[in-house]
């Protein structure tokens, strides 16, 4: 490559940039930088030094980081007259400008002439243009942060530096430098891209899966770093997200559960559940805790079953100008049975991927078998809102009087048991031949999921 430029260090003629400040109507290329930032960065612009960043020559080429350097080498390499990387393309201590630019990011990749992947790098100093370790089997080691998730959907087309060569991804195909087409890795996109996310819910639950296997550098960054994505799939589709949930199949979208890798059989990534240590998200949202979200209870479960509940009204408050960010508050008003759960300490089918055995108890002094999935902390009873026959969400008080409750956990009935009569210290078992139904449970009720 710079055998075609002949004099390479003619690249770093002007040993300093600047930023250009773009209005709505401006055209052009321009390269967006994806990277990993590390523990912290070096180098960026602030309220303090962005009047001398937008003068000719304000940002010294050799006071940034390695990273950084690398990028802007591979810009002028390919003629390309701009690039956008974060630490310098926002100001990093004003929160509104933050805001502002996080709510833009699905522009400011899917728009991007090329996206440069720093995928090598650990770190803003380490750089991507190290020479190369030659080994048989390469692997592409993609950087965890769930920001850079988000930036590989949105980019149209990737140049991502690995350790041992380069790869090309876009729309069509993920090759290696030789030609060699990975079949793996091109169905990431093909699965992961807006198209695909857009009209199949399966693609986004899997994709919530992914993004939430991640480790975040900040733990505010949750939505933050997922609302391109978000913003863009809002156009695409019509429909409205509230903390992760789609309004389209809200009720469904709650039946969501944390992975425990000390208790399930097959553990996705061996990250433990965890509270964040502060309010970040509604307890029905997954972007409450940390902990890789799994949605295998819709798997087992007929998603052509009758609902038992109904959304009456759902809102959330961004805490800034970003609307799909950091929020303030949340809740969701539901109408559905309202019942409890019991015996969770018995060992049916002890702690393993079908959840703790727990009974599940139905109206008329009845019951039937199930499993619970507690998120963080384990209740030996607790109350359970049925959002479809066969499937719930477990529930502590918060004001029994005004029906407040937060979620604590989500919960399934087996489908082929009987349902276990209770008369006194009698028991009886029947056959349940039809399915079990609303009919089976309370008469509905208003509550406040916070």
């Amino acid at each position: 490559m710079i055998s075609a430029h002949g004099n390479w260090q003619a690249l770093f003629s002007s040993g300093s940039c600047k930023l250009y400040k773009t209005s709505c109507k401006a055209t052009g290329q321009y390269v967006a930088l994806s990277y990993c930032w590390g523990k912290s960065l070096a180098y960026t612009t602030t309220t303090g030094n962005l009047k001398i960043h937008t003068q000719h020559g304000g940002i010294p080429f050799s006071q940034l980081p390695k990273t950084l350097q690398d990028a802007i080498f591979m810009v002028r390499y390919l003629n390309i007259g701009h690039l956008w990387a974060d630490c310098l393309c926002i100001i990093q201590d004003d929160k509104a400008d933050w805001e502002y630019e996080a709510a833009q990011m699905a522009d400011v990749y899917s728009n991007a002439y090329l996206t440069i992947a720093a995928t090598r790098a650990t770190h803003c100093g380490e750089g991507f243009l190290q020479p190369r370790k030659v080994s048989d089997g390469d692997k592409v080691q993609f950087e965890d942060a769930q920001g850079h998730f988000q930036e590989r959907v949105l980019a149209v087309r990737t140049l991502h530096f690995a350790t041992n060569q380069m790869y090309w991804e876009c729309a069509h195909s993920f090759e290696e430098e030789n030609g060699i087409v990975r079949a793996s890795d091109t169905d990431f996109y093909k699965e992961y891209s807006l198209e695909s996310l857009a009209k199949d819910q399966d693609a986004w639950e899997r994709m919530v899966q992914e993004y939430t296997s991640r480790e975040m550098t900040y733990q505010s960054d949750k939505f933050p770093a997922l609302s391109g994505v978000i913003s863009a799939l809002q156009k695409i589709t019509g429909d409205t997200c509230y903390a992760g949930i789609w309004r389209s199949w809200f009720l469904l979208g709650l039946l969501w559960r944390i992975q425990h890798p000390d208790r399930d059989i097959y553990v996705f990534a061996p990250k433990q559940p965890r509270s964040v240590g502060f309010w970040r998200a509604p307890s029905w949202s997954f972007g409450a805790l940390e902990g890789v979200v799994l949605y295998d209870i819709l798997q087992r479960a007929s998603r052509a079953w009758d609902f038992c509940s109904q959304l009456e009204h759902c809102n959330v408050v961004p805490s800034g100008s970003n609307p799909l960010g950091e929020l303030k508050s949340g809740y969701a008003s539901i109408r559905g049975p309202l019942t409890v759960i019991s015996d969770t300490d018995q060992e049916i089918f002890g702690n393993t991927t079908n959840g703790k055995a727990c009974k599940v108890h139905l109206s008329g002094h009845r019951y039937v078998y199930g499993g619970v999935y507690f998120d963080l902390e384990d209740y030996e009873t607790c109350n359970i809102l049925m959002i479809t026959p066969y499937d719930g969400l477990a529930l502590r008080p918060v004001n029994a009087t005004t029906n407040t409750y937060v979620r604590v956990g989500a919960v399934w009935a087996f489908i082929n048991m009987g349902i276990i009569h209770e008369s006194g210290a009698k028991q009886s078992f029947a056959v349940h031949e039809s399915p079990l139904s609303a009919a089976d449970y309370p008469e509905p009720t208003l509550i406040t999921l916070l």
